[in-house]
């Protein structure tokens, strides 16, 4: 019975997995085995009904993410054009810091404040060719996978947004409980990064800075979720970590505070303006209440508010940056959006119709007929960072099972705690995905020749990480969450 249920998820990842299918394909073969398995059981249902709020709430999740994903992929593209990238590359590389301190400044500093801007991994554009620069190839591309930490607040918070709305929890309470829960996968990943810095050797001055920056950006990124401000969590997080701890070096090699405070300030001027546009927009809808419900699309639990979506602030820095150099044409990405626009479509959709067709309940009720907590909040880190590693995405990977955690939450009476474990684990799995392995590699290939080996080198190198990392999430479930067994 379970595995009947279950089957949907199980071919999705075993097509993606073991057959090396599309997560398109995989999502869609999904979809299609929900439609026979609900049709077949009777304790399922399957109408029009089913259908139609799964459709809604799977176009109004899928718009989310196409508002953001689109203009985002756009300001990239008009920074790379006008050399925006090439400059701030330039300087890094320039930069009178330490290597390894430079480094680790990128990693959990700038290189998610951008991230977080823009999303999908396109910080790595900026990140590959740097970190080859300083760095053994190797060692190189391994750091580039630590430096995807910003996960749950890429992309503006995106996939914290849209797993809000699959969970019906509050955004900030949400925000918050996954920030509390990564302090120790920061602290971890800190460690990691000193590790690989020093060749496998732990030095202790290294160790303790990165220990410090990680430490950081994650008590950050508390207080910003604490304070409300979840989609510019990890922008403003990643900028003031990148800040504080670039000030202090500066002051500890005796070099000019306000030269470099110049240069780095204006090679970050675009990022600054969209954080500068989502403060104006916010402060705007906190005056004028009356824009979110003018401005909101309902659905079946979920919304999607217009004006609160991270849209409007980026298509307003991208005519700014435009207005400046109006002789370069924009390049708009439709392919590329439409692209992960559609995996995440048929992921949702599978979502949405295991929910509607009574898969979630079903399931839950299965699971709870055993009545060992123990085994499910130590399973249900695992169950998240599966998610994360399969699709390549904190939110696809909550598209896919953020109803299941969520639900199964309900059964124990922490319905956010669960949402929290889903969003976090999932988040801190997507850097040893393949599909950022195979973008690395790709940028990679661009300034130096890569082995067709390299690719399972990196990835034993995440799948060793995701070790520490589990338990990490785990040792956090138990203190916040408080349990007793």
């Amino acid at each position: 019975m379970i595995f009947l249920l279950l089957l949907p998820l199980i071919l999705s990842l075993l097509l993606i997995i073991g057959f090396k299918k599309s997560g398109f394909v995989s999502g869609l073969i999904g979809v299609c085995s929900t439609l026979v398995i609900s049709y077949m059981m009777e304790s399922l249902q399957l109408d029009l009904g089913v259908l139609y709020n799964s459709l809604l709430n799977t176009i109004i999740l899928t718009l989310s993410a196409f508002l953001v994903i689109l203009p985002g992929l756009t300001l990239n593209n008009i920074l790379e054009d006008h050399g925006y990238n090439r400059s701030l590359q330039g300087y890094l590389k320039e930069m009178p810091i330490d290597r390894n301190h430079k480094v680790m400044l990128l990693v959990f500093g700038l290189l998610p404040a951008l991230e977080s801007i823009t999303g999908f991994g396109v910080s790595l554009i900026l990140a590959v060719p740097v970190f080859i620069s300083l760095l053994k190839q190797e060692t190189a591309l391994k750091v580039s996978m630590l430096s995807m930490n910003i996960m749950p607040w890429g992309t503006l918070g995106l996939a914290t947004v849209v797993g809000s709305k699959i969970s019906s929890q509050p955004i900030e309470s949400l925000g918050f409980l996954t920030a509390c829960m990564s302090l120790f996968v920061f602290i971890v990943l800190g460690g990691i990064c000193s590790f690989v810095l020093n060749e496998n050797e732990i030095k202790y001055k290294n160790f303790i800075f990165g220990i410090s920056i990680a430490s950081t950006i994650s008590i950050l990124l508390m207080i910003f979720n604490y304070m409300g401000q979840v989609e510019i969590a990890g922008v403003l997080s990643g900028l003031i970590t990148f800040l504080i701890f670039f000030s202090f070096l500066l002051v500890k090699n005796n070099s000019s505070l306000i030269s470099e405070y110049k240069n780095i300030l204006m090679n970050i001027s675009p990022y600054i303006l969209v954080i500068i546009i989502l403060v104006i927009l916010k402060i705007i809808v906190s005056l004028f209440p009356y824009l979110i419900e003018s401005t909101t699309f309902h659905g079946v639990g979920v919304d999607l508010v217009f004006i609160k979506s991270p849209f409007l602030a980026i298509v307003i820095a991208i005519l700014l940056i435009m207005s400046k150099n109006k002789s370069t044409k924009i390049s708009i990405p439709i392919n590329k959006t439409i692209k992960a626009c559609s995996t995440l479509f048929v992921f949702i959709l599978l979502s949405q119709l295991m929910n509607f067709s009574q898969f979630i309940d079903e399931i839950v009720v299965i699971l709870n007929s055993n009545e060992n907590s123990f085994l499910y909040h130590v399973s249900s880190p695992l169950i998240g960072m599966l998610s994360g590693f399969i699709t390549g995405s904190n939110l696809g990977g909550n598209a896919l099972l953020m109803d299941m955690q969520s639900s199964l939450g309900v059964v124990y009476n922490r319905e956010l705690l669960f949402s929290a474990i889903q969003n976090a684990s999932a988040g801190f799995a997507v850097f040893t995905s393949v599909p950022i392995i195979v973008l690395i590699l790709t940028l990679a290939k661009n300034t130096q020749k890569s082995s067709s080996s390299m690719e399972q080198v990196m990835l034993r190198f995440g799948l060793k990480c995701l070790v520490p990392i589990y338990f990490s999430i785990v040792l956090a479930v138990f203190i916040i969450g408080n349990l007793s067994f």
